[in-house]
């Protein structure tokens, strides 16, 4: 009965002892998953089992190997899953995991191309300035800031620093000029980079193989052959412009046309007279019709009947720019405006949307093929001269020109040519043009956007280079 009672005591006590093994288990796994601990899975031992018991043998006194056994595995398996702080002499290793390398953060950037700064040189070269008779006047030695832009291999675009200032726009009273080179005006230019040169036909080339932007360039679109150096010339106010875009991409810098404002403060370099070399020019200095000088006294001089390499005469005027008379016209930003009434002041180009009486004049061709009598085209071209600010005053005089029904009957097909994008303006006259048309002042309508001639060129302009 003894030996009975003290069986069931121990297995009482089993049944507690893994009772406790169990919850004590649970608590420490669930404890050791959120501290993100590691658990270790004691190794398994095998008890002895109890002796059998047998009809002629009473039954034997339990073992006390049990329990120790038992305490030894519960402890240790108390010690390795109870809850709470680990006990000092159980230390649980540390889970080896191979960190990755972290890769370096890549650079802030702002998805701007970064320019290079552009080396900056100051040269140094002469400048002449001539009396009416075309003899030299003056003689002066002149310091500017320039650098040149790669443009592909052994090319290059070499541009001029020109300080900003304010100067009178416009032909003074005392110099001959139509009405459309009037009121003189005062106007501020900020500092900019101009280039030395017109676009070369090898400067051409080269930006016509970059990525195209809005409209196809043709790599070879001058009249005038045979030398790298000559200006680009039979290029249209639009391929100009997609010159500059294309230009922009490949450098970064803001490369465009010059507006009319700075085109004339750059020519001009300082000066009030005709010229920046003075009174006149000879064709010694400008590639002109040397046929028409400015002056009768002046004489005659030598007419080329062509481009030549920009640079050639050797010639600069006092801000270090070559041909910026003669050779071929030059585009500019600005839209023709018949007078300088209403013109910015602040050397911006000059935009307007209204139409423009003298752009009937440009669209003549066209519209004759649409079927306007002779007779209309004649007295529209009587009426070139008109200035007129809006669409009811050009009908107006259309009504005098031509009577009312001819107006009505013609009017929308005028009035869709006259709104035509206007003509833009092109600057400083060619190798066919007459002296007077080369002054500083000198200012040409005939540029329609469109308009390819043998005597047109440009060259361009960026407000900063760095």
């Amino acid at each position: 009965m003894k030996a009975r009672t003290t069986f069931r005591r121990l297995a009482i006590r089993s049944t507690l002892a893994i009772s406790f093994l169990c919850l004590s288990g649970s608590l420490w796994l669930s404890a050791a998953q959120k501290q993100g601990g590691v658990i270790l899975v004691p190794e398994k031992k095998t008890l002895k089992p109890r002796p059998k018991k047998t009809a002629s043998a009473p039954a034997a006194t339990p073992t006390p190997v049990l329990l120790p056994e038992i305490a030894e595995v519960t402890e240790d398996f108390i010690f390795r899953l109870s809850p709470g702080p680990v006990p000092a002499l159980i230390e649980l290793p540390a889970l080896a995991v191979e960190a990755e390398p972290v890769p370096p953060a890549p650079p802030a950037t702002d998805n701007r191309l970064e320019v290079p700064a552009p080396a900056v040189e100051t040269v140094t070269f002469k400048t002449l300035t001539y009396d009416k008779r075309g003899r030299i006047k003056d003689e002066q030695e002149k310091a500017v800031k320039t650098f040149r832009e790669p443009l592909g291999s052994d090319v290059w675009l070499e541009l001029v620093e020109i300080p900003g200032g304010v100067f009178t726009m416009g032909a003074a009273a005392n110099e001959l000029g139509p009405y459309t080179e009037r009121p003189q005006h005062q106007v501020t230019v900020s500092n900019l980079w101009v280039g030395k040169y017109e676009i070369t036909q090898e400067q051409w080339r080269a930006v016509a193989r970059l990525p195209k932007v809005k409209i196809d360039l043709k790599p070879a679109p001058s009249f005038f052959k045979g030398d790298d150096k000559l200006p680009v010339d039979t290029v249209s106010w639009y391929e100009a412009v997609e010159f500059c875009a294309r230009l922009q991409l490949k450098t970064g810098r803001a490369y465009r046309l010059l507006t009319e404002a700075e085109w004339e403060y750059a020519a001009r370099a300082g000066t009030t007279t005709p010229y920046a070399f003075g009174e006149t020019i000879t064709p010694k200095i400008v590639n002109y019709n040397g046929n028409y000088p400015y002056w009768e006294q002046q004489g005659k001089g030598e007419y080329r009947e062509k481009t030549i390499p920009v640079g050639s005469l050797r010639q600069a005027n006092a801000f270090g720019l070559f041909d910026m008379y003669g050779n071929l016209w030059e585009w500019c930003q600005d839209q023709w405006h018949s007078d300088y009434k209403g013109a910015p002041a602040d050397g911006s180009s000059w935009e307007s949307q209204e139409p423009s009486f003298n752009l009937v004049e440009q669209a003549l061709v066209v519209l004759r093929s649409q079927g306007l009598p002779d007779d209309v085209l004649v007295k529209l071209r009587r009426a070139r001269d008109f200035v007129f600010t809006g669409e009811t005053q050009f009908l107006a005089r259309l009504k005098t020109e031509i009577g009312e029904e001819q107006t009505l009957k013609f009017k929308d097909l005028i009035l869709k040519h006259a709104h035509w994008d206007r003509p833009r303006v092109i600057r400083g006259c060619s190798w066919v043009d007459a002296g007077v048309n080369c002054r500083s002042a000198f200012r040409v309508d005939y540029g329609h956007p469109t308009l390819r001639r043998n005597d047109q060129g440009f060259r361009v302009a960026a407000s900063k280079v760095f």
